[in-house]
Order: structure tokens, then sequence, then C-alpha cells
């Protein structure tokens, strides 16, 4: 009579595949830590303002580009259940952007144009039926009115679009050096509309 090899019963196979370990989950390798992640994406937002203010060709697109590509990633980054000790400084970069944006600069260009309508020759303009029905002569007399009020134009827009441009500047390499000196560094408040 031949033996039959004893049958594996439920309790032997699940003590054999207690006994056996996980397979180990694949590293995702980094290029970058994220301290230096979030030094690029300050230096990004920094160029990609110098872009849009540049006097010299078209980089606006580009600059808006630049802003969109970091705020994708400080809102993904940002989200609740992906804290790090890190979470301030995506905070920070948004808050820095729709503060500039919306607040800060449209002020800046307001004020400038204000000062300038208030201080400024308008006779320039005195006579708009003549510059209607005439728009070359609309073109030298704004060109009269810049030169003649140039002074007051680069000063005002060297205080007020100088001014939101040194706390965008500010606030950028604020953050830029508290990424450099690593977890340990804290905002003092991360919601601060000031630096």
């Amino acid at each position: 009579m031949q033996e039959q090899p004893p049958q594996n019963t439920d309790k032997q196979v699940q003590k054999k595949s207690a006994q056996r370990p996980a397979p180990a989950r694949p590293i995702r390798p980094t290029l970058l830590s994220e301290p230096i992640t979030i030094q690029i994406m300050y230096a990004v937002m920094a160029f990609a303002s110098i872009l849009m203010v540049a006097p010299v060709g078209n980089f606006s697109f580009t600059a808006l580009l630049l802003f969109t590509a970091v705020l994708i990633v400080c809102y993904y980054r940002s989200n609740p259940n992906r804290h790090t000790a890190f979470f301030e400084h995506y905070r920070w970069m948004i808050r820095t952007f729709w503060i500039g944006i919306f607040c800060y600069m449209p002020i800046a260009v307001i004020t400038v144009i204000f000062m300038i309508l208030k201080l400024s020759d308008r006779s320039y303009f005195a006579d708009l039926e003549t510059l209607q029905a005439n728009p070359d002569l609309f073109d030298q007399n704004f060109r009269d009115f810049v030169s003649g009020n140039r002074f007051l134009i680069i000063f005002s827009a060297l205080v007020f679009w100088g001014g939101a441009f040194l706390w965008w500047f500010a606030r950028l390499w604020k953050g830029f050096r508290g990424a450099q000196k690593g977890e340990d560094f804290r905002f003092g408040s991360v919601t601060t509309w000031l630096l």
C-alpha cells in the first residue's frame, strides 16, 4: 500500500503565510529634499516677479505660468493630510501671492494714478473734443504730459510700487532664509499681512 502525502490543512497554510515577511514597499527616490524644494519655489516666485515687471520683452505669460506652477505645488503640499515640518512655508507662499496680487499691488497702482492725476498739469487734456477728433494730437499731448511730469511719475512709482515690491521680496527672502534654517524655523505668524 502506498502512503499518501499528508494534506495541508487551512491552519498550516495560514501559519506558513504568517511566517512570510510582507514585501517591502518600494522607496520612491527623491531628487531634492523638502527644504531645497521650498527654497527653489521661493526663488522661482522671485524670478517670476522680476519677469513680470521687466522693462525688456514681454515675459508676463511666462511669469504667470511660473506663479501657477508654484501655487499648484503649494496647494497640494498644504493639504492637511500631508502636514510636514515645512507646512507653514506653503501657506506663507500662498498668502504672499494672494495678498500681494489682490491687495498691495492694486493699492499701489491706484495711489500712483491718483497722485499723478491730482498733482500733475492736466491742461494737456483740457480740450477733449479736439483730442477725440484727432488721435495724433492726443498721442503728442500724452507724450508731452509724460515728459512734463516725468519726475512726479517716477517718484510716485518708486515710492508706492517700490514699497509693494519691497514687501513682496522681503516676505520671499524671509521664507527662503527660514527654509535654509531647516525644521526648527517657525514664522511668528503665518497669517500676518506684514512681515
